[in-house]
C-alpha cells in the first residue's frame, strides 16, 4: 500500500516535471529564434553603417575639394582684380546686357506696333 501511494506520488510529480521541460523547452526555441532575429538585425544595420561610412567619407572628400577649388577661384579673382569674373567675361556680360536691353526694346515697339494694327 505504502509502495502504491509513494508510486502514485512519484508519477505525479514525474508528470509535472514533464510539462516544465516542455514549457521550458518552447521558451527555450522562442528566446533562439529572437536571438536570431536580432543578429540578422545587428549585421544589417551595421553593413547599412558601413555604407552610409563610406558615403559620408566621400562626400567629406567632394566637399573639401569643391571648397579648395573656390578658394583658388575667388583667390585668382581677387588677384585679377574682383569677383568671380574676369575683366574679359564682364566686358561680354556687360555687351550681352547691352544687346538685351536694345532687344527688349525693340520686340516692345514691335509689340506697340501690332497693338494698333
Amino acid at each position: 500500500q505504502k509502495l502504491l501511494q509513494e508510486f502514485t506520488k512519484l508519477k505525479k510529480h514525474n508528470s509535472i516535471l514533464k510539462k516544465a521541460v516542455i514549457q521550458e523547452q518552447q521558451k527555450t526555441k522562442t528566446l533562439e529564434g529572437k536571438v536570431a532575429k536580432s543578429n540578422q538585425m545587428i549585421k544589417e544595420l551595421s553593413e547599412e553603417n558601413d555604407l552610409l561610412s563610406f558615403s559620408n567619407q566621400s562626400m567629406t572628400k567632394r566637399v573639401a575639394k569643391l571648397q579648395s577649388q573656390l578658394r583658388s577661384i575667388q583667390n585668382k579673382g581677387s588677384n585679377d582684380g574682383g569677383g568671380w569674373f574676369s575683366s574679359g567675361t564682364k566686358q561680354e556680360l556687360q555687351k550681352t546686357k547691352e544687346t538685351l536691353k536694345v532687344t527688349r526694346h525693340e520686340l516692345m515697339v514691335k509689340i506697340k506696333e501690332n497693338e494698333q494694327l
